[in-house]
């Protein structure tokens, strides 16, 4: 089936009738697009609330910073479009399908991407965002129930009190998303990487269950290493801006479980480590110079940058650790150290 296509001309006209409309309700006209293809459409700043969209596809537009707020997508398709920092709350998007698509640092707030429902014997038509650049958009207490998310860059997402039962959220990244009071029943998280994500709330047994990848067991961790990680973790995930960098010189962490841990650039100069678990841990650029590192497991752990000036590594597990060059103190200045082949042994 051939859609009416709106062009960036048109698409002018529509918006200008659609601001009249947002002054008076009974002037102008509300922008009402329904089974058409808006393409090639670029817009900066304007708003757009209470526009009205069902069954249209929107194709290689770029709309930044747009006002979206209580307008209707229903059953719409993104492609190869923009909407950085652009504001849908309240809106409703059941049904959207998007592809190569980004929302970066939108606004979300209690949007409803649940399935639509096709006809009256109730078929549904579940939300499809495999793949979708969400990074740092708030979708707090949005409806993303059965949505597809696979795949999906959820990077410092907010996503407090979201609804995601059902959802499918394989392979998706949550790296620093904000999890807190969310609602996974029944969600596929398989591969789905939660490091340093905000999971308050939630069974992490759970998650550990489910698949997911990154989890760390702060819960478990003696109290003071528990508040002292995650003010680190807070340090890292804001360029420094905010938390406090970890210092954990000349302490003992043995035979903790530190797996999974972000611990970059953290201050561990004569740790007593041995026998801790670090695998899957992030220590680029850590200081472990003399740490006591005998006996532990660095399976899988990021030591790209580390320094090991004078570290103990007796039976030290370093199958698939990510080496690079580890940088060494010597009486001569600092040598980047080629680690291929390197062991514990």
């Amino acid at each position: 089936m051939n859609r009416v296509v709106i062009d960036k001309a048109e698409f002018g006209k529509l918006v200008e009738r659609h601001g009249l409309f947002l002054k008076n309700s009974r002037a102008g006209g509300r922008l009402t697009v329904q089974g058409a293809a808006i393409r090639g459409v670029k817009a900066v700043e304007i708003n757009l609330s209470n526009v009205e969209l069902f069954n249209s596809s929107v194709e290689n537009c770029a709309f930044w910073r747009i006002k979206f707020n209580s307008s209707v997508f229903e059953q719409s398709r993104f492609q190869g479009c923009v909407f950085d920092g652009s504001m849908f709350r309240s809106a409703n998007l059941t049904g959207i399908r998007a592809r190569a698509t980004s929302f970066k640092s939108a606004d979300l707030t209690d949007a409803d991407i649940s399935p639509a429902v096709l006809n009256i014997r109730g078929d549904q038509r579940p939300s499809d965002l495999r793949g979708t650049d969400l990074e740092k958009a708030s979708l707090k207490n949005a409806n993303l129930t059965r949505a597809d998310l696979q795949s999906a860059n959820l990077f410092e997402c907010n996503l407090q009190g979201a609804i995601l039962r059902g959802a499918n959220l394989k392979g998706a990244n949550l790296v620093g998303a904000d999890l807190t009071g969310a609602d996974i029943t029944g969600a596929r998280l398989e591969g789905a990487d939660v490091r340093n994500a905000k999971l308050d709330g939630l069974d992490l047994d759970t998650l550990a269950e489910a698949g997911v990848v990154g989890l760390s067991r702060l819960d478990k961790l003696p109290k003071k290493v528990s508040e002292k990680l995650k003010r680190h973790v807070q340090w890292v995930m804001s360029g420094g801006r905010s938390g406090i960098r970890a210092s954990f010189r000349d302490s003992e962490l043995k035979g903790l479980d530190l797996s999974n841990v972000d611990l970059t650039l953290a201050d561990l100069f004569g740790t007593d480590l041995s026998g801790t678990n670090l695998a899957g841990a992030h220590l680029p650029r850590a200081d472990l110079s003399s740490a006591i590192l005998d006996g532990t497991n660095l399976k899988g752990a990021d030591l790209r940058g580390a320094i090991l000036t004078n570290a103990l590594m007796e039976n030290a597990e370093l199958e698939d650790a990510k080496l690079g060059p580890i940088r060494v103190e010597t009486a001569t200045g600092i040598v980047n150290l080629d680690t291929q082949g390197l062991s514990g042994r």
